[in-house]
């Protein structure tokens, strides 16, 4: 149980990361 929890993290992390470029495209 605690182990899928740091990489569901991982994967959100690496989800914003990659679409914080767009996002911030977006509001500009």
């Amino acid at each position: 149980m605690f182990l899928w929890l740091p990489c569901l993290l991982l994967f959100f992390f690496f989800f914003l990361f990659l679409f914080f470029p767009f996002l911030s495209c977006l509001w500009l």
